[in-house]
């Protein structure tokens, strides 16, 4: 009788240890798939939302109403990508030292449609496509923006940062 006591509290802590082993790797899996979310939602923030980029579309849209420029850009409601050699002069210092480095402006009213036009502008990037798309999902088309500036800082051919400047 005392060797069959003694089996089944081996068996006991058999089947303990199986269970806590269990619930331990599943509240490991839960916890690595969430943080796993947050980082790649941080990595595409950081892509969209970057602080150079905010300020070289800030610094495009300030050219562009010093110059007048604007009044033009509203009145053909076409989404452009803006091509000025004084424009690019101020968007130069953005560029990084990589000869590859590039830099752009778009320009799109403030409109679903419009914004979507700009992705069948010739020689974008892959990666501008999936901005637009992006900010296709991510845009309250309710809010009263007049246009928006996007741009666009490139240290290679894919490794792109973006910002879209909403404008009242």
């Amino acid at each position: 009788m005392v060797i069959f006591m003694r089996l089944n509290k081996k068996g006991f802590m058999m089947a303990e240890v199986v269970v806590v082993s269990v619930i331990i790797c599943t509240a490991l899996v839960t916890l690595y798939t969430g943080i796993n979310r947050v980082s790649n939602a941080y990595k595409i923030r950081n892509k969209y939302y970057d602080i150079n980029a905010l300020y070289m579309a800030e610094k495009a849209n300030l050219y562009l109403i010093n110059t007048s420029n604007i009044n033009e850009l509203i009145t053909n409601n076409k989404s452009v990508k803006i091509s000025d050699p004084n424009l690019n002069n101020i968007t130069n210092i953005y560029k990084s030292n990589n000869s590859d480095s590039t830099t752009n402006i778009y320009f799109s009213m403030y409109n679903k449609n419009k914004i979507n036009d700009l992705t069948s502008i010739n020689g974008i990037n892959v990666t501008f496509k999936d901005f637009v798309t992006y900010l296709d999902g991510h845009l309250d088309y309710n809010e009263e923006y007049n246009y928006i500036i996007i741009s666009e800082i490139c240290n290679d051919k894919d490794d792109c940062n973006y910002y879209g400047l909403k404008v009242r």
